[in-house]
Protein backbone atom coordinates (compact mmCIF):
# COMPACT_ATOMS: atom_id res chain seq x y z
CA UNK A 1 0.00 0.00 0.00
CA UNK A 2 1.62 3.42 -1.15
CA UNK A 3 -0.30 6.46 -0.20
CA UNK A 4 -0.23 9.28 -2.39
CA UNK A 5 -1.24 12.85 -2.06
CA UNK A 6 -1.93 15.77 -4.42
CA UNK A 7 -3.19 19.01 -4.39
CA UNK A 8 -6.63 19.90 -6.32
CA UNK A 9 -7.26 23.25 -7.57
CA UNK A 10 -10.70 23.61 -9.63
CA UNK A 11 -11.54 25.51 -11.60
CA UNK A 12 -14.90 25.57 -10.76
CA UNK A 13 -14.20 27.69 -7.46
CA UNK A 14 -11.21 28.67 -5.70
CA UNK A 15 -11.06 26.21 -3.42
CA UNK A 16 -7.57 24.34 -2.88
CA UNK A 17 -7.34 20.92 -1.33
CA UNK A 18 -5.03 18.20 -0.37
CA UNK A 19 -5.94 15.04 -1.07
CA UNK A 20 -4.71 11.40 -0.57
CA UNK A 21 -5.52 7.94 -2.11
CA UNK A 22 -4.05 4.64 -1.75
CA UNK A 23 -1.96 3.69 -5.25
CA UNK A 24 -2.87 -0.10 -5.38
CA UNK A 25 -5.93 0.58 -5.39
CA UNK A 26 -7.76 0.62 -8.96
CA UNK A 27 -10.06 2.58 -9.31
CA UNK A 28 -8.54 5.00 -7.05
CA UNK A 29 -10.83 5.65 -3.59
CA UNK A 30 -10.09 10.20 -2.90
CA UNK A 31 -9.89 10.81 0.65
CA UNK A 32 -9.86 14.78 2.07
CA UNK A 33 -6.75 15.33 4.00
CA UNK A 34 -7.68 18.89 4.50
CA UNK A 35 -8.30 22.22 2.84
CA UNK A 36 -5.74 24.76 1.90
CA UNK A 37 -8.29 27.35 0.81
CA UNK A 38 -12.11 26.89 0.60
CA UNK A 39 -14.43 29.15 -1.13
CA UNK A 40 -17.59 30.83 0.25
CA UNK A 41 -19.50 28.01 -1.93
CA UNK A 42 -18.06 25.06 0.01
CA UNK A 43 -17.38 27.07 3.44
CA UNK A 44 -21.15 25.81 4.62
CA UNK A 45 -19.94 22.19 4.42
CA UNK A 46 -17.84 19.86 6.37
CA UNK A 47 -14.48 18.69 4.40
CA UNK A 48 -15.60 15.37 3.60
CA UNK A 49 -18.61 17.12 2.07
CA UNK A 50 -17.24 20.04 0.22
CA UNK A 51 -14.75 17.47 -1.20
CA UNK A 52 -17.32 15.54 -2.72
CA UNK A 53 -19.35 18.55 -3.80
CA UNK A 54 -15.90 19.75 -5.35
CA UNK A 55 -15.15 15.88 -6.82
CA UNK A 56 -18.84 16.15 -8.51
CA UNK A 57 -18.66 19.56 -9.95
CA UNK A 58 -15.14 19.60 -11.69
CA UNK A 59 -15.66 16.73 -13.59
CA UNK A 60 -19.69 17.33 -14.83
CA UNK A 61 -18.42 20.94 -16.04
CA UNK A 62 -15.69 18.74 -18.52
CA UNK A 63 -18.23 15.91 -19.09
CA UNK A 64 -21.34 18.33 -19.89
CA UNK A 65 -18.33 20.32 -22.71
CA UNK A 66 -17.62 17.29 -24.17
CA UNK A 67 -21.23 15.93 -24.53
CA UNK A 68 -22.40 19.26 -26.23
CA UNK A 69 -19.21 19.16 -28.61
CA UNK A 70 -20.10 15.23 -29.71
CA UNK A 71 -23.64 16.11 -29.31
CA UNK A 72 -23.60 19.29 -31.66
CA UNK A 73 -20.28 17.87 -33.47
CA UNK A 74 -21.83 20.47 -36.76
CA UNK A 75 -21.97 23.66 -34.57
CA UNK A 76 -19.10 22.84 -31.96
CA UNK A 77 -16.92 20.48 -32.94
CA UNK A 78 -13.76 21.39 -34.30
CA UNK A 79 -13.64 18.36 -36.66
CA UNK A 80 -17.41 18.89 -37.40
CA UNK A 81 -17.48 15.06 -35.49
CA UNK A 82 -18.47 13.50 -32.25
CA UNK A 83 -14.50 13.75 -30.07
CA UNK A 84 -13.33 16.51 -31.66
CA UNK A 85 -12.63 19.85 -29.15
CA UNK A 86 -14.51 23.43 -29.10
CA UNK A 87 -14.25 25.37 -32.02
CA UNK A 88 -11.86 28.24 -32.87
CA UNK A 89 -13.66 31.72 -31.63
CA UNK A 90 -16.14 29.49 -29.16
CA UNK A 91 -16.21 29.82 -25.82
CA UNK A 92 -17.76 27.71 -23.46
CA UNK A 93 -19.28 29.95 -20.79
CA UNK A 94 -20.01 28.08 -17.22
CA UNK A 95 -21.15 29.06 -13.65
CA UNK A 96 -23.08 27.58 -10.65
CA UNK A 97 -25.91 28.70 -8.63
CA UNK A 98 -27.50 27.21 -6.11
CA UNK A 99 -25.99 26.22 -2.32
CA UNK A 100 -23.35 23.47 -2.16
CA UNK A 101 -23.58 20.06 -2.47
CA UNK A 102 -26.21 20.76 -4.96
CA UNK A 103 -25.15 23.48 -7.21
CA UNK A 104 -26.27 23.58 -10.74
CA UNK A 105 -23.85 23.64 -13.70
CA UNK A 106 -25.33 26.82 -16.04
CA UNK A 107 -23.74 26.58 -19.30
CA UNK A 108 -23.67 28.73 -22.23
CA UNK A 109 -21.39 29.08 -25.38
CA UNK A 110 -20.16 32.58 -26.87
CA UNK A 111 -19.33 33.08 -30.50
CA UNK A 112 -22.34 31.03 -31.72
CA UNK A 113 -25.95 31.37 -31.02
CA UNK A 114 -27.49 27.93 -30.52
CA UNK A 115 -31.15 27.32 -31.54
CA UNK A 116 -33.60 26.33 -29.25
CA UNK A 117 -33.84 22.35 -30.27
CA UNK A 118 -29.96 22.40 -30.20
CA UNK A 119 -29.97 23.58 -26.26
CA UNK A 120 -32.91 21.26 -25.98
CA UNK A 121 -30.93 18.60 -27.23
CA UNK A 122 -27.77 19.31 -25.20
CA UNK A 123 -30.21 19.85 -21.98
CA UNK A 124 -32.34 16.05 -22.58
CA UNK A 125 -28.84 15.01 -22.58
CA UNK A 126 -27.39 16.12 -19.29
CA UNK A 127 -31.00 15.25 -18.06
CA UNK A 128 -30.73 11.44 -18.61
CA UNK A 129 -26.63 11.17 -18.23
CA UNK A 130 -26.44 13.92 -15.21
CA UNK A 131 -29.78 14.07 -13.93
CA UNK A 132 -32.45 16.36 -14.04
CA UNK A 133 -31.74 19.75 -12.16
CA UNK A 134 -27.96 18.98 -12.19
CA UNK A 135 -27.10 20.99 -15.72
CA UNK A 136 -29.06 24.26 -17.08
CA UNK A 137 -28.34 25.14 -20.50
CA UNK A 138 -29.16 28.74 -21.38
Amino acid sequence: MTIQTDTLDPDTCVCSVLFSWDDTIDPPIYSVVSFLNKCAFHSILNDVDAFTSIMDEDPRKNTVLQACIDNLAAQLSSTGSAGGSLKAGITYNFTFTGVAPDRVLNVSFSGITLTAAQKVTAQMWCDSHIGVGKVLIL
